[in-house]
């Protein structure tokens, strides 16, 4: 298909051969009429005067015979007829050429006599080289005309994608994601290797960049499969997998950049439950999702398409849906008179949606459970008045804004159980807040607060607590009287002592006190039987204040679980100017980079001693795949999936081998511990880590650990130390350090314990 496409570029084949036809003609006839016109002069006898001889011979004139001169008029008639016969041909050839379309060719006659009615008519030199082909058989052109059908060279990919993808290399892609659905992903391929349809038990099934995909009949073998993505894949759809898809697909993720890539046929699946739609649409293209009204089973519809009013489509769904979500990336969404008809309606998220105040419809939504206005332009919340008549919300996320301060009125919501306010601009925490009783999730983090009013124990069934980043000098001692509390952030403010009172707080696992002025830290934390060294997010110093026997019942459970999991989670290892120095570093790497407009990353070998450096080395090599769509800084988020960085890049490798990894190793009871890896993932905000810091959180481990992450749910530097088991999690999601026979397990040097460093 390659050479054909190169071959119809240009008619540079048919050029040259009418040239040289035309040379040939020219040729021919001046060839024979300058031999015609010479052949007479050979004769057999030729009178020769010879003046010089005379004095000699007595005689000046002779005559001369030649006998072979018959023999050369026979020759010269002969070779004039062989040229007169080649100008014939050659001027029959140029006639050929001028008097037929030689740079068209059609295989009418060959799609009427056969099934291929799909078979291209040809052009320009690949038009003239079949001309040619059909003067010596025609039938090379019918063979070759089917061989390059569209249907033949399909089925051509298909054998090759099928023995380039095999059940083994396919089984080794095959993930749980999050949910604890098994997934497979396949990306930039031609098609779906027949060998997907062996995994019966497969439940989400991801295209991306498949321009040319069909999804065939054969689909239907996997009778788990319940959720499709299709990312800048505008897949085809044959009829029988069209019937599965619509009784078995619940849930569909569609990307685009253009119209062109949502599949019309998605609006055909009666039984999707869930639909989002992610990609640029103009207001005046709506008409492509306006036959969403014939989903009537969706009851989740997601949307991030930069909206400037709601399309009437959505209302008419609104009547079942139950989950509306609308991320407009800044774009302001003026007319929202319409929610007030989306009676079902439990989840709404309004995201980046430029609102001004909290739209007052929603107080007609009586069964709405969850409100996310996260990344607007609120400054005041006064409609929250409003939200009184939501008997059933329970979770309000009002994070990102521009809140100044708390409306007295937010009693009313005594049903509320979470309040998202991190990320705004409040100063004061009005009382009337912690009259909310059934409050179990309260973020004020990254706001202006200087105090936390007393009246924060009547909520007595507070597990999460956040005030990162604001300016508290003290803890009122009414705080413990939280007994359920479970994490507690207090870093980043201005506390110079803590209360006796943690030795309340028995359920606590997650504190942080980082970032303060604390001088030691209270020995009641020996109190908290349920905290660990991990969950305890504090300077090193600070951390070495504590006497002995707490310090060693803090790290006890870290070793049990080091020896159970084969890895242990350590927050707040580095400090947030450490995470922006690697950042740093990792951005100036990616700017040396020398790359290609298009390219795609190439297969890493093995990591050995020998390719060690040379890794490093090309690190530009693994980074990038197609085409950039966002800065290059942007589409790197990780490095050192192996030992380089921490072998030969001088900042990882003082990070990697600094004193305080060092104690950690020591704490663990590991005698000698060698670190066989390192990995250092950045999370960019706008870019998969939405709710991250801006200086760049470090951090890596299991995929749970990963999305709760990526979702924005905990922002804080992670680590993971752990040793290479077969079983462990960390062999099983990032790689495994296993020389030599597998039945042998992971080498390791006597008298050592081989690790692995996730930052």
């Amino acid at each position: 298909m390659a050479s054909r496409i190169h071959l119809e570029e240009d008619d540079i084949v048919y050029r040259l051969y009418l040239l040289t036809t035309i040379i040939k003609v020219i040729s021919s006839i001046l060839i024979i009429f300058f031999t015609a016109y010479t052949v007479q002069d050979i004769q057999f006898s030729v009178v020769c005067n010879v003046k010089a001889m005379e004095k000699f011979t007595g005689h000046g004139m002779f005559y001369c015979t030649h006998p072979l001169s018959p023999l050369f008029e026979i020759l010269a008639c002969f070779y004039i007829s062989l040229v007169v016969v080649y100008g014939l041909i050659c001027t029959y050839a140029l006639w050929w050429t001028l008097s037929r379309s030689l740079k068209r060719y059609s295989f009418e006659s060959i799609r009427e006599e056969s099934s291929y009615i799909d078979i291209p008519d040809a052009k320009n030199d690949f038009a003239f080289m079949l001309h040619m082909a059909d003067q010596c058989d025609p039938r090379y052109s019918k063979l070759y005309a089917v061989f390059h059908s569209e249907v033949s060279e399909n089925e051509r990919r298909q054998v090759n994608l099928n023995n380039e993808r095999t059940l083994e290399k396919l089984r080794q892609s095959i993930t749980k994601n999050s949910q604890d659905k098994i997934e497979l992903g396949l990306f930039m391929l031609s098609g779906i290797p027949d060998s997907v349809f062996d995994f019966v038990e497969l439940e989400v099934l991801k295209l991306a960049l498949m321009p040319d995909v069909t999804i065939p009949p054969t689909i239907a073998k996997l009778s788990n499969l319940s959720e499709m993505w299709l990312r800048h894949s505008p897949a085809k759809i044959e009829a029988p997998a069209l019937a599965f898809l619509r009784e078995n697909l619940k849930s569909l993720h569609v990307n685009f950049i253009d119209i062109k890539e949502i599949p019309l046929w998605i609006y055909s699946l009666t039984n999707l439950s869930e639909l989002h739609l992610t990609g640029n649409l103009s207001a005046d293209r709506f008409i492509v999702i306006h036959s969403l009204r014939e989903l009537k089973q969706l009851k989740v519809l997601s949307l991030e398409i930069k909206l400037t009013k709601l399309p009437k489509v959505v209302t008419d769904v609104g009547a079942h849906l139950q989950k509306l979500s609308i991320n407009n990336e800044g774009t302001k969404l003026m007319d929202l008179k319409s929610l007030k008809k989306m009676d079902n309606l439990s989840v709404l998220e309004l995201v980046r949606c430029d609102l001004k105040h909290i739209p007052d419809n929603i107080s007609c939504l009586e069964n709405l459970q969850e409100i996310d206005l996260k990344g607007n332009n609120l400054k005041t919340i006064e409609e929250i008045i409003f939200l009184e008549f939501l008997q059933r919300l329970v979770c309000l996320k009002l994070w990102y804004n521009q809140i100044m301060y708390i409306p007295t009125q937010i009693n009313i919501l005594t049903n509320l159980e979470q309040l998202y306010l991190n990320r705004n601009k409040i100063e004061i925490i009005p009382s009337q807040l912690f009259l909310c009783h059934k409050l179990r999730f309260l973020d004020l983090s990254h706001n202006r607060l200087t105090n936390i009013p007393a009246e924060v124990g009547f909520l007595q069934d507070l597990q999460y607590f956040a005030v990162t980043a604001n300016m508290i000098e003290t803890l009122p001692p009414e705080l413990f009287q939280c007994k359920k509390m479970r994490t507690l952030n207090l870093g980043n403010n201005r506390l110079q002592s803590l209360p006796s009172g943690f030795g309340e707080l028995t359920g606590l696992t997650q504190l942080e006190l980082r970032g303060n002025r604390l001088e030691c830290l209270p020995v009641e934390l020996g109190e908290c039987r349920r905290l660990k060294r991990s969950g305890l997010d504090v300077e090193e110093d600070l951390f070495n204040t504590l006497p002995s026997e707490v310090k060693e019942q803090l790290w006890r459970d870290e070793k049990e679980q080091f020896s159970e999991d084969g890895y242990v989670v350590l927050d707040g290892l580095l400090s947030p100017a450490e995470c922006h120095k690697l950042k740093h570093r990792v951005s100036l790497i990616v700017e040396e980079m020398d790359v290609p407009e298009r390219c795609v990353a190439p297969h890493s070998p093995p990591v050995t001693l020998s390719n060690l450096k040379h890794r490093y080395e090309s690190m530009s090599l693994c980074s990038f795949v197609g085409e950039f769509i966002v800065s290059r800084q942007k589409s790197v988020n990780k490095v050192g999936h192996g030992n380089s960085p921490h072998a030969y890049e001088p900042l990882f490798k003082k990070v990697t081998h600094s004193p305080k990894v060092q104690g950690i190793e020591k704490k663990l009871g590991l005698m000698r511990p060698v670190i066989l890896q390192s990995m250092y993932i950045f999370i960019i905000p706008g870019n998969g880590g939405q709710g991250v810091t801006p200086f760049g959180r470090c951090f890596a481990g299991p995929g749970t650990v990963c999305e709760g992450l990526r979702r924005g749910t905990r922002e804080r530097d992670r680590a993971i130390l752990g040793h290479h088991t077969l079983s462990s999690p960390v062999g099983k999601y990032h790689y495994t350090a296993n020389y030599g026979n597998q039945d042998s397990g992971p080498w390791s040097p006597p008298g050592t314990e081989p690790l692995s460093l996730y930052f």
